[in-house]
């Protein structure tokens, strides 16, 4: 998850610690034993009063929780805890990574210390009234530590105490939230029934399983997302099908203990939720048939899309490892005598907390392994909903809502739901066509693929649905409406560039350059980070003309005949480095530093300036430059657009780019893109005042061909 975020706020932080909570609600006011608060506990008194002020106001949706202590120790909180109240035992544990990051206090005095704790309400009319709808309390900025600010953490609202996800109870609690998302949410799939893969794996035949054909048939099944780690089961025996076992597994059926465990659990629980037929890609394609591998490959954004239901096992990490919960490994569970329950309803009155930050507690998909890999993000857009299966808990996930086997209905609460697909077509909406694309394509760019060359293939059933879905086309992974801004709207993440002659070299991916297929991303966690502000429109003059596209339905050989003005490498030195700035000592110099420039493919060094790491240094940048010479670098002007995060700042867009032809004594007419450089307007007008009016006067204008 992935996120995954792209898209979280200062206040809540992507990596936050979770806390969960249940029914913290009663009528009363007082704060008494039946708490299980320590008559001399002076630390938690005013979070539990917190709760209550919640409660009784339904308009209210913060509290300070307030209490002395030393720090960084928290002894007094240490101390509650260690002496029997069940308040602090709790908060002790969930307030742990605080320490690290506020600063020491070597006096030894007591401080006055206050955390801000904000409540998030559902706008579920279904949802359960526990302080007053609240689903999540978030503990965010305090008083003393402004200047040290620790990691958010929240506490979320839970309704069960059942940490086993596959028990009855869960399973019954979980269809009626898959009925409401199939008959009630607009933007949902309402059909039970999808058409049907060539084959579906037949789960209804006690300690057997059977392949079936069906294609083109409307049936019901489910869909299994899932890391295959290794090809052989426990038993080391393969257990895919193959042509020498396809014809067995058709008419006679196999034992369902020939499947490694995650495989076989699949099938359990979909026989559990009494779904008939389960996809698993290992079992329904031929594993050695190239051809039914190649035709079935490109049907899987359909067999996704179609399935009633997606099952992740989400911490499942190989086909060996199996989804069934541990009772050993349970979370660390708090019980609060009630009544805690709102006045009316229907659940529990006692209050349970669990430490989600125990290691036996994971509510996230962001950081598994399941959610590295590239080929699950198409799995997960294009799914019609999803049951993500944890070790203690169920997690269900709509385009509308989402639902928890412990915490009951989130519609309206902060839930990160994954990235789906529009379902049915949308159109007029190309400005949230625009936004969704670039959050995919920076989603899906901080995955892991294990071949280079299945870049695309793992990312075309997503270009194929969101084509169809807003009636635009994709080129190579850009939108072709607006290819022009496309070509400068994305970088690799950690843009520094190399010692000179180094330039490491893209052509392993064997796709175009001027793409972000091409990039240098699958070692890296931020994705294509420019796509997250993607270039608005470019002004009508000057700008770059797109003549032709050639090959375009062959994304490995698609080419650009590019029409624009061509600055020579002096031009590019000048613009990453005036000549005002190149009297500085060498030393200052990244103090004077920005972002102008960004390799397209680099193994970053620390060297020569360690202390720019994450940054750009334009002395760095210039000197690289200057190592290729004259005949070897250009740059092809773009464009003079703004981006959705600086929309009153015009920046002008150029691509470096360098010939493919090995002679570089004269200048070729074919190009590959090797970095993208921006230059601020206010800048251009200032220091680059000749470069600028040629620019605009249209000099040096030619039509190159990008590859």
């Amino acid at each position: 998850m992935t996120t995954q975020d792209t898209s979280c706020t200062s206040f809540l932080s992507a990596t936050r610690i979770v806390l969960f909570a249940s029914c913290l609600c009663q009528t009363s006011m007082d704060i008494t034993p039946a708490m299980n608060i320590s008559k001399s506990c002076v630390v938690c008194p005013t979070f539990v009063a917190g709760l209550h002020t919640l409660h009784a106001d339904k308009k209210k949706v913060s509290f300070e929780w307030t209490f002395n202590d030393r720090l960084p120790s928290f002894s007094n909180l240490t101390a509650a805890a260690r002496g029997g109240c069940a308040w602090c035992e709790l908060l002790d544990r969930i307030i742990n990574p605080v320490r690290d990051a506020v600063p020491v206090d070597r006096s030894g005095k007591e401080t006055v210390i206050v955390f801000q704790i904000k409540a998030l309400k559902s706008h579920d009319p279904d949802h359960p009234g526990h302080l007053r709808g609240a689903t999540e309390l978030i503990l965010g900025e305090t008083s003393l530590l402004r200047r040290h600010q620790p990691r958010a953490f929240t506490i979320h609202v839970l309704f069960s105490e059942d940490f086993n996800p596959f028990s009855p109870a869960n399973l019954d609690s979980l269809r009626p939230a898959l009925s409401e998302c199939l008959h009630k949410h607009r933007d949902c799939p309402s059909s039970v029934e999808g058409t049907a893969p060539t084959r579906l794996l037949n789960v209804n035949m006690g300690d057997e399983v059977r392949l079936e054909r069906i294609r083109g048939t409307a049936v019901k099944y489910a869909a299994l997302s899932y890391c295959w780690g290794v090809a052989t089961s426990d038993a080391g025996k393969d257990y895919r099908t193959l042509w020498q076992n396809i014809d067995a597994r058709e008419k006679a059926g196999f034992e369902l203990k020939e499947l490694p465990k995650t495989l076989r659990d699949a099938v359990l629980i979909t026989r559990r939720l009494k779904i008939p037929y389960l996809w698993i890609d290992a079992l329904c394609i031929i594993q050695d048939d190239e051809a039914d591998w190649e035709t079935e490959s490109v049907q899987m954004m359909h067999y996704y899309g179609n399935a009633y239901l997606t099952i992740v096992p989400v911490e499942s990490d190989s086909v060996n490892t199996g989804f069934e919960h541990d009772p050993k490994h349970r979370p660390f569970v708090r019980t609060f005598p009630g009544p805690w329950n709102h006045e009316g309803t229907t659940t529990g009155s006692d209050l349970m907390l669990a430490d989600a930050g125990s290691r036996y507690y994971n509510g996230t998909i962001w950081r598994t392994t399941w959610n590295r890999r590239g080929w699950t993000f198409q799995e997960m857009a294009i799914s019609a909903r999803i049951l993500f299966v944890f070790n203690n808990n169920l997690t269900f996930m709509c385009r509308t809502s989402a639902w928890d086997s412990l915490k009951r209905n989130q519609r309206g609460s902060s839930h990160r739901a994954p990235t789906f697909l529009p379902h049915y077509p949308r159109k007029g909406e190309e400005e949230s066509a625009r936004n969704l694309w670039s959050q995919l394509v920076n989603n899906y760019t901080w995955r892991r693929l294990t071949k280079l060359s299945d870049r695309w293939v793992a990312f075309s059933g997503i270009a194929q649905r969101f084509s169809s879905t807003f009636q635009q086309e994709i080129v190579a992974g850009l939108l072709k409406k607006r290819l022009v801004e496309e070509l400068v709207s994305w970088a690799p993440p950690v843009p520094l560039p190399m010692p000179p002659h180094t330039l490491a070299n893209g052509d392993e991916t064997s796709f175009p350059s001027w793409t972000w297929l091409n990039a240098d991303w699958t070692d890296k966690d931020w994705g294509i980070i420019a796509y997250t502000t993607p270039v608005k429109n470019f002004l009508e003059h000057p700008r770059a003309e797109i003549h032709s596209i050639l090959n375009q339905h062959d994304v490995r050989s698609t080419k650009l005949e590019v029409h624009s003005s061509v600055i020579d490498q002096e031009s590019i030195l000048d613009l990453l480095l005036p000549q005002a700035k190149r009297r500085y000592p060498r030393e200052v110099l990244p103090a004077l530093g920005g972002d102008k420039l960004r390799f397209d493919h680099c193994r970053c060094s620390s060297n020569p300036h360690p202390e720019e790491q994450g940054k750009l240094c334009e002395l760095v940048s210039h000197a690289v430059i200057s190592s290729l010479g004259p005949a070897w670098v250009s740059a092809l002007f773009i464009g003079i657009g703004t981006t959705a995060s600086f929309p009153d700042s015009y920046d002008w867009y150029f691509l470096i780019i360098q010939p493919t032809a090995e002679d570089k004594s004269e200048p070729r007419e074919e190009y590959r893109r090797i970095g993208l450089m921006a230059i601020e307007d206010d800048e251009m007008e200032k220091e680059h005042k000749v470069i600028k009016d040629r620019l605009v006067k249209g000099e040096n204008r030619r039509t190159i061909l990008l590859v």
